[in-house]
């Protein structure tokens, strides 16, 4: 049986300052830098298109650093494919030497120099920039020399990894906005390719971008790049349709309301795609400024698999005799395919629109481990996500499960519409167990059982489950969770683990991976003790 991983060459679009890369704004760090204003950060700060001496990365001179390089800390572990270097482009033209880029999972002690080649060794002198291309799973990507001892100092201007290689659709379009904070920093500037921003003026509601793409065009993934004053993009919504009248408040919105302010950079994915030649962010804070340096819109993009944990690392337990089903779902346009493989066997071939789970029935020694990889591949890339698996015990899961106290996830708890609206898309980890209890009855929590209201539990788009809880005799099962939204109690649904554990019921959830705010909903059990009692 052959993976589906479908490959081809595909040319990047030649529009210097595409930000939608996994260095950018990430944690750098280097063997030396020439000054404070050459620090490694300046390596990912979306600057390919600066002159100013500043704007560049540079370790000391040859005497005080014979070996220089330089890594990037990515945010989680990644397929890495390509690694782009941006010489710089006022000085030092013959400096550069032989460049080489190595990916690896950990630094080693040795910055990364020792991890595995990405690609091959490029001379860089005199060209203004070199795409190294690889297939190596990591989290850390280094960059040094090749010929030591080194001739000129280690410098360059930016480092991109895994850069979307698809159209961005919003590159140049014709913009408008509600206000700007002066002249220059009109709506145009967050479609330019470059560092300059959109800022709209405080005191100006509503504060609002609106983009034309000049025709209907179906969207399948948003990349923001925010600047100083992330805080105020905590309630902002986002529309796409073909209604421009008052900035096309009335188009169908993307999801609900988002909260932008933990992180310079935001990615959004539509599943399926969204339709529309008008694209609108708009901040529900009435008070405050908008800021954006960049905005991009994508109709096509490469897989991007919805499981990592931002942990850098993925383990997740199998329990003894069950039925364990181990989560991959993937982004991306054409819609990717998903495989499993474990020690070089392919378990699983699927299309993205299918069941892409892969159900495994534990039957190995406790304590021992079971690598797991998902493949997801289209035309435009792969990515993948590699699970490393811990047989456990049969019932191991009712022992010291992580326990939840949040009454908010009370059925009977209503959304504060002054607050952000609840959503479990980041609130669990795969390789958990889970309780509920609420504070407030000293009661254990079970998953509601009939379908809630939509305004119940914090969010828009409360979860339960319609078959019921399991008896004790039953052990663990899997259990469909019906999210109740738009008027129908069944929406969408997910799979979860669940067992009836001595006085209370523990469960293995998965995170939410809508388009809409949803939430697992509960109500009190009156049959369960509590914690105090038992």
């Amino acid at each position: 049986m052959a993976i589906a991983l479908i490959t081809r060459e595909v040319s990047s679009q030649e529009v210097d300052g595409l930000s939608a890369n996994l260095a950018l704004r990430q944690e750098t760090g280097g063997s030396s830098k020439l000054s404070p204003d050459t620090g490694g950060g300046k390596a990912v700060d979306f600057r390919v298109d600066a002159t100013d001496v500043t704007m560049h990365f540079a370790t000391s001179d040859k005497i005080a650093d014979t070996d220089p390089y330089w890594y990037v800390k990515l945010d989680d572990v990644y397929l890495v494919q390509t690694v782009e270097i941006f010489s710089r482009r006022n000085c030092c033209p013959g400096h550069m030497g032989t460049i080489e880029v190595r990916v690896g999972k950990s630094l080693n002690d040795d910055g990364g120099r020792t991890n595995p080649l990405c690609g091959e060794p490029k001379n860089m002198n005199n060209i203004p920039k070199h795409t190294f291309r690889c297939e190596r799973y990591g989290r850390y990507v280094t960059v040094k020399k090749t010929d030591i001892p080194v001739q000129y100092h280690l410098i360059f201007l930016e480092v991109l990894v895994n850069k979307e290689p698809t159209l961005n659709v919003a590159f140049g379009k014709t913009t408008s906005h509600s206000s700007t904070f002066r002249d220059v920093s009109g709506s145009d500037k967050a479609v330019d390719g470059t560092h300059l921003a959109f800022n709209s003026r405080r005191g100006l509601p509503p504060h609002w971008c609106m983009i034309d793409l000049g025709e209907t065009i179906p969207i399948v993934k948003i990349f923001l790049l925010h600047t100083h004053r992330i805080f105020a993009l905590k309630k902002m919504i986002l529309t796409i349709g073909d209604i421009s009248t008052d900035h096309g408040k009335d188009n169908p919105r993307m999801g609900g309301v988002h909260d932008f302010s933990k992180s310079y950079t935001t990615t959004l994915y539509n599943n399926p795609r969204m339709s529309g030649r008008y694209a609108t962010i708009e901040s529900l804070i009435m008070e405050d400024e908008i800021i954006f340096m960049e905005i991009e819109l994508y109709s096509e993009s490469m897989p991007f698999i919805k499981e990592r944990t931002g942990l850098g690392s993925h383990s997740v337990p199998l329990y003894h005799g069950y039925q364990n089903v181990l989560p991959c779902h993937s982004y991306g346009h054409p819609a990717p395919y998903i495989a499993w493989v474990s020690e070089g066997v392919v378990l699983q071939n699927r299309t993205s629109d299918q069941d892409t789970n892969l159900v495994v029935v534990a039957n190995g020694t406790k304590g021992t481990t079971t690598d797991y990889e998902c493949w997801a591949s289209n035309i435009h890339g792969k990515d993948l996500y590699s699970i490393t698996a811990t047989h456990t015990g049969r019932y191991d899961m009712c022992i010291k499960p992580e326990e939840v106290r949040d009454p908010s996830r009370n059925r009977f708890s209503k959304q504060d519409t002054t607050k952000e609206i609840q959503n479990d898309r980041d609130s669990f980890d795969a390789s958990k167990m889970y309780s509920f209890f609420n504070p407030l009855s000293s009661l254990y929590m079970k998953l509601a059982t009939s379908c809630p209201s939509t305004s119940s539990c914090g969010t828009g788009a409360p979860g339960w489950l319609p078959d019921g809880h399991p008896k004790p005799e039953d052990g663990m099962v899997r259990r469909k969770v019906c999210f109740h939204y738009d008027g129908n109690c069944c929406y969408k649904a997910l799979y979860i683990d669940v067992i009836n554990c001595p006085g209370m019921y523990v469960y293995g959830l998965v995170n939410t991976v809508f388009d809409f705010a949803a939430r697992y909903c509960l109500e009190d059990d009156k049959k369960s003790k509590s914690p105090l009692l038992c």
